[in-house]
């Protein structure tokens, strides 16, 4: 199983990178702050900032510095996952708990940015709760974070540094690069190596097409949602392209469904069909994203 973590500074874009993947390629999240902020809620604690650091310090204090890794581990041995992506990923002791376990199938990615202004921005945008109002705090609370988590020694064991000093549109284009191509290609052809030539289930092969399928679909929403804010010219053209993606979705769809109610010996001989029509959706995707970027 290949294991792809992210670190970075408060602003960075760490979590938009896991993000992206999930809305992407539909790899599955498990994400280390939800842990803390759980236990925030059982002791009817708001989720501040300040009192998710609490609660993450005792529980180290209590359990041992891997505490937090530990409990994900567990969590990704139980499923049958080929890629998950890992959010919330602070500590050295947390990236030394996932190489322990999964040594160089764990992928860390630092994301950088280089001006603490730029974070700043970032964060005043998305505006929740727990940010800090001014920048003097935004720069208090990196101190305090790097401080408490080692932050900067987290950062010296990533495998891969992308900078996001850009606009969204090129970091997408970066994880695409750095990550995305030599990351999740290598590990389906592992996928495929330790199937060694072995027939898929007709379960395991219709649990595969759905995610695929799932993903693109996802990548059509992200597409519609930009054709909305497009200018009268654009979307015009934006709308045929969309409009031949949702005829390929529904072939697409049609042939899946019609190998999910096949017989045991006969969804065999449909598999090609479900094939070539997710390959022809996959194909009209990319280049549709192109004309839309």
């Amino acid at each position: 199983m290949i294991v792809i973590g992210a670190v970075g500074l408060n602003g960075s874009g760490k979590d938009a990178l896991i993000e992206y993947l999930h809305e992407r390629y539909g790899i599955p999240v498990l994400s280390m702050g939800d842990l803390v902020r759980e236990m925030a809620a059982q002791r009817g604690m708001r989720p501040t900032r300040s009192n998710l650091h609490e609660v993450s310090q005792q529980a180290i204090e209590q359990h041992g510095a891997d505490f937090f890794a530990e409990k994900l581990i567990a969590q990704i041995e139980d499923k049958p996952w080929g890629v998950v992506g890992i959010t919330g990923i602070r500590t050295p002791a947390d990236v030394r708990a996932f190489r322990k376990r999964f040594g160089n199938d764990f992928i860390l990615v630092y994301v950088r940015v280089s001006d603490a202004h730029t974070r700043f921005e970032r964060v005043q945008r998305r505006d929740e709760a727990r940010d800090p109002q001014s920048y003097d705090k935004f720069l208090e609370q990196d101190r305090e974070e790097m401080e408490i988590f080692q932050i900067e020694e987290t950062i010296k064991k990533a495998d891969i540094t992308i900078d996001n000093d850009g606009s969204l549109r090129e970091f997408y284009h970066k994880i695409e690069k750095h990550v995305a191509k030599p990351v999740l290609d290598t590990s389906e052809q592992n996928s495929r190596k330790r199937r060694g030539g072995m027939m898929d289930t007709k379960e395991a092969y219709q649990e595969r097409a759905e995610a695929q399928l799932k993903a693109l679909e996802a990548r059509i929403e992200l597409m519609e949602a930009q054709a909305e804010k497009a200018k009268a010219e654009a979307k015009v053209e934006y709308g045929r392209q969309l409009e031949d993606l949702r005829q390929k979705r529904k072939e697409a769809e049609e042939r899946l469904e019609g190998l999910k109610v096949a017989g045991t010996e006969a969804w065999r001989e449909l598999m090609t069909g479900v094939d070539e029509a997710m390959t022809a959706l996959e194909s009209a995707v990319n280049s549709a994203a192109a004309r839309f970027d």
